[in-house]
Formats: C-alpha cells, structure tokens, sequence
C-alpha cells in the first residue's frame, strides 16, 4: 500500500514520528566525499591480483573511475568495512546502452569472485556487444553470407558465393586466448593468415578479395589468349576476359565451373581454338 501511495501520490501518508530533518552543510559534504575517497584509495591499494586493464584510474567525488580501450566504469563503498559495488558503466564504441542486467550482475561477480570476477564479466559482454555490432554491418553487404554464432562468440563469413570454383573461401571472426577479437582466412578450405584489428569490416572485406584474386592469378603459367586478358571479378569471384571475343566469352562457363587445378589446360585449349579458327 505504502508503495502504490508513493507511486501516484509522490509520498506516503504516514505519520512523521517527529522526525526532524536537518540540512546537510556543503563543508559536511566535502569532508564526507574526501573521508570516503581515502578510504576508497586505501581499499583499492589493498586488492591483490587487479586485472592490468583495470589500473588506469583515478579517484575522486567518493568513487573509482576505472578507465580501459573498450568501457569505463565507476565502484564505490558504503563505509571501510563494505564491499566495492559498481554504480555506473558505459561503452566506449559503438552507440547504444548497456543491459539494464549488467549492474546486478556485475555486483554479483564483484561480491562473489572481486575484481578478476568482473573482469570476465565485462570482457564476454563486450566481445558479445563487438561481434553483434559486425554482425549489423555485415547484414548490410552484398555477394557475401554469414553465420552469427552469439553462444559461441563466432561469426563465418562466406564470401564469393556465387562462385563454384572458390566457394569454399570464408573468414572466420572469434577469440584468441586473450580474449581478443582475431579475424582467421580460409581460401578453398585452407587456412591462410589471422588478422587483427583491421578496422572497418567492409574495408578489410575489399583487402580479402584483393589478395585472393591476386594469388588466384598468380598460379595461371599464361593469363593472355589472343590480345584479351583473364581477369577475376574481385567482388563476385568470376573469371572475365578483358576485350573478349565471343569464343571466349562462351569458354567462361567451362572456366568458372571446372576445377581451379584444370585451369592452365583449359586456357590451353582455347588458345588451340583460337589458332584454328
């Protein structure tokens, strides 16, 4: 009753006790924040085994401001014998709030496992919150298909879709043993290199594309028949002549369908079919 009371009607109706209430000096507020900053510092000296990232800070107004690359966030104490509690937290990219959840749980770690306890916490949701921010970008590019998987902090990429001969071709978007977002290439099935902050996704896409078109030419002995040059479409993974004739034009389908291994012998052929014409 006493809540609904205060919910529509701004107060309770109960009786005041004669309780007399006294103002609180700005000095007594001073002294209060200061006293509370010492004993904030003394607890915080006193932690053993402070994750590295949590020990760029600063204490001031009765709370410790902890600063890392990803988020920063505020702990407090009651008084020198209570535990630390977090009271505010923020991202440092993207643009939406934290889970409303992430306060209580956050305690809760603090409470039951300290700071190394919090650490995990807030290292898994933010990973979680990165990989679900390259999750919407991807939703948004072409000739590409991914596979957000949230529970297992994973997300494939399958790029040149259209493309039966380097189908296979995906990047792989997970976590190294430091919790670290790391980016793995896979061209046709086999392991390639592992990036790292690349930054823009679509940007890093366009390098991906650039290197395995390259790297796909290279292995061509003669990419030249009859003046016209074999190219590879960067964006879709198909092969093109550049100034072609209508012979060739009709020998890409054979090219683009066949396997990559027959690839010499097949240019070899159309150039026989080009001298006999």
């Amino acid at each position: 009753i006493t809540a609904l009371e205060v919910f529509t009607e701004g107060r309770p109706t109960l009786p005041s006790h004669n309780l007399i209430e006294s103002k609180i000096t700005p000095q007594k507020i001073l002294q209060t924040l200061k006293d509370l900053n010492v004993i904030l510092s003394m607890k915080f000296a006193l932690v053993e085994n402070i994750p590295d990232k949590f020990l760029n800070y600063e204490i001031k107004d009765g709370r410790i401001f902890i600063y890392t690359d990803d988020y920063e966030f505020q702990v407090s104490v009651i008084d020198d014998n209570s535990p630390f509690f977090m009271i505010d937290f923020k991202f440092n990219f993207g643009d939406f709030e934290p889970s409303r959840k992430l306060l209580r749980i956050s305690n809760d770690a603090l409470r039951i496992g300290g700071f190394n306890e919090l650490n995990k916490i807030l290292t898994n949701y933010t990973n979680t919150m990165k990989l679900y921010m390259i999750h919407l970008k991807l939703n948004g590019l072409k000739n590409i298909k991914h596979i957000y998987h949230a529970d297992k902090f994973q997300i494939v990429i399958h790029y040149w879709i259209n493309s039966f001969v380097f189908k296979n071709s995906y990047i792989e978007i997970g976590l190294n043993k430091d919790n670290n977002i790391i980016y793995r290439w896979f061209k046709q099935g086999q392991f390639v290199e592992t990036f790292q902050d690349i930054g823009f996704i679509d940007d890093f896409l366009n390098v991906i594309y650039y290197k395995h078109a390259v790297s796909i030419l290279d292995q061509i002995d003669d990419i030249t028949v009859n003046k016209s040059v074999l190219q590879i479409n960067e964006k879709t993974g198909l092969f093109y002549f550049k100034n072609s004739t209508p012979l060739m034009n009709s020998f890409l389908k054979k090219l683009n369908t066949d396997d990559f291994k027959n690839i010499n012998m097949n240019l070899k052929l159309l150039r026989m079919d080009h001298k006999y014409m």
